[in-house]
């Protein structure tokens, strides 16, 4: 008896933790998070990457986290897929792209 409600509870413990990751996967990143995340998308795209598009990809990552997307746009734009709210970010950049 004890036994299995050790096991039920394990069980409900990870259960809950699944809900609440899956539940956690929009939330967003905090500042540091983002700005590092943006750091790195700037040093494979320095060229294209001005302060309006450093901007857009801060508050991107800020709000949905890990679901934020750079879309193959020119400017370079970020946006929340799915959230419904049109949470988009769209910004020019200081290149031509010639």
């Amino acid at each position: 008896m004890v036994v299995m409600r050790v096991m039920r509870r394990g069980m409900a413990a990870v259960a809950a933790a699944a809900f609440l990751a899956v539940v956690g996967c929009s939330a967003g990143l905090s500042k540091a998070d983002a700005d590092a995340r943006c750091d790195q998308e700037k040093a494979g795209l320095a060229d294209f990457f001005n302060d309006k598009v450093y901007a857009a990809c801060e508050s991107c990552y800020e709000t949905c986290g890990d679901s934020c997307v750079r879309n193959a746009t020119s400017p370079i734009s970020y946006v929340c897929p799915g959230d419904g709210t049109g949470g988009s970010s769209t910004t020019s950049s200081a290149s031509t792209g010639m």
